[in-house]
């Protein structure tokens, strides 16, 4: 390895070796298989990688030459599949979808909505077979201890199991834990959160430590606050025992309200401010907001105002002319109404007569005759029986009107009579005329002497308004003061508050602090790892370390000062992310699963040679484990070639993707 950068003399802080019960990784993936269809065999597969506990390169090369004469594209190793392969990885894992929209949608349309991922994982050293559908319809499946080969040319896929394949991860991975809920927010810590850390998408380039999701990539995993990202990263890392996280809980909870109170505040003093404003302009002078508020003095400004509104009203309600005219317009009112009252009268009169013609007359059947008659009171809306029947049984109501028989004689009088019906009707509808000739001249009289109690009230209109006014603002002021004396007390309560809430946070922080320094040694054995993978990655005379103040996580390194560019940036997360593997499996209080996937993690203004120590680093790892039981597992996808010592089996996955042709690139085909 003479083209390495190497640092032989770095020696680990803590030897790299896994403890008894970590031996392998408690979640690792064997095999991924992607068939465009069934049945499951070889003429349907159309990609098939195994993998190896350890590390697992999947490399994307330059573009080779063509041997011909047709230019080259230059694309070099993108576009190959790298971030599929990926995006497989995590669908086999649980996650819910297998790519963006785009290459979804691009998928089914290539083979007719049919397709199928499928994994073998091992959960806590048992092997299970997962199935994912790539098309809509078909269902999830897992089956414990079977294989992919199990599946060849059989009529149907299992059913279900699916549910019980994660809950086996979720726990493998947290069944230890007493108390899952994220002191932040409460929410219970789960694998589809974790695997978000160990597994990031591409499009988050690690950007930062807590980068985990990129919208572009429509994971649609569950959105995580900073907050609830820096809890896992210390539940995961064994950093906060159940008494921490309740304190961080409490402590959380605590801050929340304490922040609504100050939040509180500022509307309190704004209400105040307000109100002083609009007391203060009744009074006619200016008050003090830190002084009593003079309420015997704003009773006093009150009642003046309605008094003042009174006496104005008085002037209206006392002129000689306004209470001639009112009392004129109540007698007048009252003979409108009397003199409608009669119109109405008349006109139903006459409408009593125009019925009888039309009943002589023939107008009318003999149904609708008779049930005029039988419509009328005390009948109607109370009973349905036959009258007959109801006169053989003494009913009270029933006697109360005539037979049938009665009423057909005296229909056969007014027949006799039509010539009397008639000149009666010209006598109502002369009648109906006077009536409404009289109503008509009450009504202008009326609308006379109203108009003249309007002029009349003109001359007291300003007097009205300026009382009206006064009423206004005697309202305004008591609700003013009102609303002032309330806001005060409630700036009172609310101070009360905020001091109460600012104890209780600095007791939880005190107490959250001491529970932390506790487990000191435990954060300090962490950042000597995150040294040492800098270290190796950039050599000695670059101080690496992570600080653990606070509530946040920070890696730092520092060369004369923290490198912050782009590249180094990188370098930082790469190495916290290496650390935490390798420490999951030297520290038992870890709840890692000693699984990472990077999916081409090279900046571009990363050099070769630091970006080579990566891959130099997990040898090293794999070296100082030993060769039976690798602890953990790492898989690398990258464009950068790999050292060259790498460049084959184990490490090297087969077959080296090239975006060239299409039976190179991961899929094998065009989508």
């Amino acid at each position: 390895m003479s083209d390495q950068m190497e640092f032989p003399y770095l020696h680990p802080p803590v030897p790299l070796k896994p403890t008894k019960e970590r031996r392998v990784p408690s979640i690792w993936i064997e095999t991924l298989a992607i068939y465009r269809a069934l049945p499951i065999c070889e003429k349907t597969l159309l990609r098939r990688v195994k993998l190896r506990r350890g590390m697992n390169i999947l490399w994307a090369e330059p573009n080779r030459s063509t041997g011909t004469d047709q230019p080259r594209v230059r694309i070099s190793g993108h576009a190959t599949g790298k971030t599929t392969f990926c995006r497989f990885l995590r669908y086999i894992l649980g996650e819910e979808r297998y790519g963006n929209d785009e290459f979804r949608q691009a998928f089914r349309t290539k083979f007719e909505n049919q397709g199928w991922a499928l994994g073998e994982v091992w959960v806590g050293g048992r092997r299970w077979l997962v199935g994912r559908p790539l098309g809509s319809g078909a269902h999830n499946f897992a089956v414990q201890g079977s294989s992919i080969t199990s599946l060849e040319n059989v009529a149907s896929l299992p059913q279900g199991g699916f549910q019980d394949y994660l809950e086996a991860v979720d726990s493998e991975v947290f069944g230890t834990l007493k108390d899952r809920r994220l002191p932040s927010s409460g929410l219970p810590l789960g694998w589809d959160m974790l695997l978000q850390w160990i597994a990031r998408d591409q499009e988050s380039r690690f950007a930062s430590l807590l980068n985990w999701r990129n919208s572009a990539s429509n994971s649609s995993s569950v959105e995580l606050q900073e907050s609830e990202k820096e809890n896992i990263l210390r539940i995961v890392l064994g950093l906060s025992t159940g008494d921490e996280q309740e304190l961080m809980r409490r402590l959380a909870s605590v801050s929340k309200d304490h922040k609504g109170a100050v939040e509180k505040r500022k509307l309190i003093d704004y209400q105040i401010e307000t109100e002083f404003r609009r007391v203060s302009q009744a009074l006619g002078r200016e008050l003090s907001t830190n002084a009593p508020l003079p309420e015997a003095e704003l009773q006093q400004a009150v009642k003046e105002m309605r008094q003042k509104a009174a006496a104005l009203k008085a002037l209206v309600d006392e002129d000689p002319e306004i209470q001639t005219l009112q009392k004129s317009l109540e007698a007048a009112t009252k003979d409108a109404l009397l003199a409608e009252s009669q119109w109405e009268d008349a006109k139903e009169v006459a409408e009593g007569y125009q019925e009888q013609m039309d009943i002589v007359s023939g107008k009318k059947t003999e149904a609708d005759r008779k049930h005029k008659f039988r419509d009328l009171p005390p009948f109607r809306g109370r009973c349905s029986a036959h009258l007959t029947d109801e006169v053989l049984h003494e009913c009270r109501f029933a006697r109360a009107r005539a037979s049938d028989e009665q009423l057909d004689k005296e229909v056969h009088a007014i027949r006799s009579a039509a010539d009397l019906l008639k000149y009666d009707k010209q006598r109502a509808d002369a009648e109906v005329m006077e009536r409404f000739e009289q109503l008509d001249k009450k009504r202008l009289l009326l609308k006379e002497i109203r108009t003249r109690l309007e002029k009349a009230q003109e001359r007291f209109i300003p007097a009205i308004k300026q009382a009206t006014e006064q009423e206004i603002q005697a309202t305004l002021t008591e609700t003013a003061a009102r609303n002032l004396a309330e806001s005060l007390e409630g700036r009172r309560e609310n101070e009360s508050t905020i001091n109460n809430l600012s104890k209780t946070k600095d007791d939880l922080t005190l107490a959250l602090d001491k529970s932390k320094a506790q487990h000191g040694a435990r954060m300090g054995s962490l950042s000597d790892l995150f040294r040492f993978v800098v270290h190796q990655l950039l050599g000695p005379g670059v101080d690496a370390s992570v600080d653990f103040s606070g509530k946040s996580i920070r890696p730092n390194v520092d060369f004369h000062g923290k490198l912050d560019s782009a590249a180094l940036e990188t370098v930082r997360l790469l190495s916290f992310d290496l650390a935490a593997l390798a420490d999951g499996y030297i520290h038992e209080s870890s709840l890692l699963p000693r699984l990472l996937i990077h999916d081409s993690p090279r900046e571009a203004d990363l050099s070769v040679d630091i970006y080579h120590q990566i891959f130099e680093f997990m040898l090293r790892l794999e070296m100082e484990a030993g060769e039976t039981d690798l602890p953990f597992q790492y898989i690398i996808t990258t464009t950068e070639p790999p050292p060259a010592s790498l460049r084959t089996t184990p490490w090297l996955i087969n077959p080296v993707l090239n975006a060239t042709e299409a039976k190179t690139r991961f899929l094998g085909v065009d989508l």
